[in-house]
């Protein structure tokens, strides 16, 4: 999975089906003077909501306090921008 941006800059394939947010990650860490305007995305599939599940309801519910409170901070961009190293601002799908 690593390789698949690096095989589309070097013109090696045409096409990559990959996570937007792991090619990016792979695309940044393994292609030199990597540019994401120099990449079209097409969403071919619908977005798949993701889950996290508990089996300890105290748990659960510590875990959701911190996420509103990491989400009302307005940190989600600064996780994103840590794995993608890009203005995540930039990242949505064209």
């Amino acid at each position: 999975m690593s390789v698949l941006p690096s095989l589309l800059f070097k013109k090696r394939t045409d096409l990559v089906v990959l996570d937007y947010y792991i090619f990016h990650y792979y695309a940044e860490e393994r292609v030199p003077d990597y540019e994401q305007s120099s990449v079209r995305a097409h969403a071919l599939t619908p977005v798949v909501p993701a889950y996290a599940a508990f089996h300890d309801q105290a748990v659960r519910d510590k875990f959701n306090q911190a996420l509103l409170k990491f989400i009302d901070e307005g940190r989600v961009p600064e996780v994103i921008q840590r794995y993608v190293d890009s203005d995540s601002s930039a990242l949505q799908m064209k």
